[in-house]
């Protein structure tokens, strides 16, 4: 084999020179990199030097546009800074509405421990007045014979009247005065003696009265030869004799106990939505009502309410408008409230009220069940505050119309407290309307369905819509009159360019209990507020 075909191939490494142009150029780019440095360095030390550099295109368009960075990162340093500081006053707002909040909920507490600690002093006074005093009330009333004398009058005031019966006389006693009231109070005396004894701070004068009763009765016979002139001459000795014992009894004993149970109803109910310049609230007994009523209640401020107008329906009498009492005063367990009679003829000017008589008045139980709601909230203040009761029929919305234009600028008067009596749905065969929704669950589901449908139509405080509202589903709303009014009122003054801001806002509902099939039956009730803003 051939030795030149066995050698390795050379391999010729060709040295690849810089081409001459670029070779020549090396120099410029290294100036112009140098130069490049120079003024770099000189922008670096513009700020802290203050020196004028060089004015060239190239800087100053690189000036320029370092200005406008710094220009555009001081405004979002100051935006920063400023949305931080409104970020701090919004959370300091937020810290020190939250801390009013808490005021006013710590405030609300102490006012009700406030009420405790009063209500507990008040028992703790009597308690001591009781251990104190009793024992001479005590040996007074069983050394003057109380018990012997109320029981020898009873006796006597009976043995009488079977001696009248026997003789057939028709005496015509009335409530004022005869020997058959006269039995009838000394019973009841008898009967309350030891309820009596339980409050040490009876006035033991008028039972003393007693000691000379029997004696005082005889002399009384003796003088007259009838039954017309021993009434006459029996009122003028014995004034109201046994009728304030009697009061006594119920201010004591019954008027106590409401008091204590108002005020736990109260103290258990929150202020927020007050105070209220009218609500509406139900009108039941208290066992089933009391509790949510007293929502209504607890925002009423006392403090300024100097006449309180009470609109109830009329649930005995046919009535085509409204109709004022005939009375002075109503009475409740706590104390009288007077009827404002300066308003009383202001409203009758207007030739659209009528009076109602007192058998009406007293049947009525639509207004009287609040009076002793109002007689609660108002007794810091009850020698400075009157009352309006008027009874409402049944009225077309025209009617309802012109009531509330008459009633509106008493409702405007920060002074006055409008309350509307109503409970809402009676639902069940005995109320004659079972109306129910299969689609809202059980029937109480579709009661409370309903009757929240009109709540939330009032606190829009439409009347137009509430008036259609009872059209299409008949919801036996007892005071649907009375709120319709309420609601004319308001719409008149909302007409008024210079109305304030206006918010109805229930804030109770309940109902008397819950019906599961149509046997059952129930009635609804809820509280409201109006507040002028």
């Amino acid at each position: 084999m051939d030795k030149k075909l066995m050698a390795p191939p050379k391999i010729s490494r060709v040295r690849h020179s810089v081409l001459p142009s670029t070779s020549k150029e090396t120099p410029k780019v290294a100036e112009k990199q140098k130069a490049r440095r120079k003024m770099n360095a000189t922008l670096i030390d513009f700020d802290q030097t203050k020196s004028e550099p060089p004015v060239t295109d190239a800087y100053a368009r690189l000036a320029a546009h370092q200005k406008g960075l710094r220009a555009v990162l001081a405004d979002c340093l100051l935006d920063s800074k400023i949305k931080k500081e409104e970020t701090e006053v919004d959370i300091q707002l937020g810290q020190l509405a939250d801390r009013f909040s808490k005021a006013v909920d710590q405030l609300d507490k102490t006012n009700r421990r406030l009420k405790d600690i009063k209500f507990t002093v008040e028992q703790k006074r009597l308690l001591d007045l009781k251990s104190v005093d009793c024992s001479k009330f005590y040996e007074t009333t069983d050394a003057a014979g109380t018990d012997e004398i109320l029981r020898n009058l009873a006796r006597s005031e009976q043995a009488y009247l079977d001696k009248l019966v026997t003789k057939n006389i028709d005496f015509g006693y009335n409530k004022e005065s005869g020997h058959k009231q006269l039995l009838d109070a000394v019973n009841d005396a008898i009967k309350g003696f030891e309820e009596i004894k339980l409050h040490s701070h009876l006035d033991t004068d008028k039972l003393k009265q007693f000691e000379k009763l029997h004696e005082t009765q005889q002399s009384l016979e003796g003088k007259c030869t009838d039954i017309d002139s021993y009434k006459v001459l029996f009122e003028k000795t014995f004034p109201n004799t046994c009728d304030e014992l009697l009061q006594q009894v119920t201010i004591l004993v019954l008027g106590s106990e409401l008091s204590r149970q108002l005020d736990l109803w109260l103290s258990k109910a929150d202020l927020t939505h007050g105070p209220a310049r009218a609500i509406i609230a139900p009108h039941a007994g208290y066992s089933y009502c009391g509790a949510c009523a007293a929502f209504a209640y607890r925002q009423v401020s006392p403090v300024v309410v100097k006449r309180i107008f009470i609109l109830g329906p009329s649930h005995h009498v046919r009535l085509a408008g409204c109709a004022l009492s005939s009375l002075d005063k109503y009475a409740t367990p706590l104390y009288d409230l007077t009827i404002d009679k300066q308003i009383y003829a202001e409203l009758e000017a207007t030739r659209q009220f009528q009076r109602m008589n007192v058998t009406t008045d007293e049947d009525e139980h639509s207004i009287e069940m609040h009076l002793p709601y109002i007689a609660k909230v108002m007794e810091e203040y009850k020698t400075s505050f009157t009352i309006i009761p008027i009874l409402v029929g049944t009225l077309t919305p025209e009617k309802e119309a012109k009531y509330g234009a008459i009633l509106a600028p008493y409702l405007a008067d920060p002074q006055n407290l409008v309350v509307i009596s109503s409970d809402f749905c009676h639902w069940g065969s005995r109320f004659r309307y079972t109306w129910r929704d299969n689609a809202r669950g059980h029937i109480h589901q579709s009661i409370e369905w309903l009757d929240k449908l009109g709540m939330d139509i009032i606190e829009k405080m439409d009347p137009a819509s509430f008036t259609a509202y009872l059209k299409k589903y008949s919801n036996t709303i007892c005071g649907r009159h009375p709120i319709g009014v309420l609601l004319q009122a308001l719409a008149k003054l909302q007409s008024q360019p210079s109305c304030p801001k206006m918010s109805m806002k229930f804030l109770k509902y309940a109902q008397s209990s819950q019906c599961m099939n149509m046997q059952d039956s129930s009635v609804s009730y809820a509280s409201a507020s109006l507040v002028f803003e």
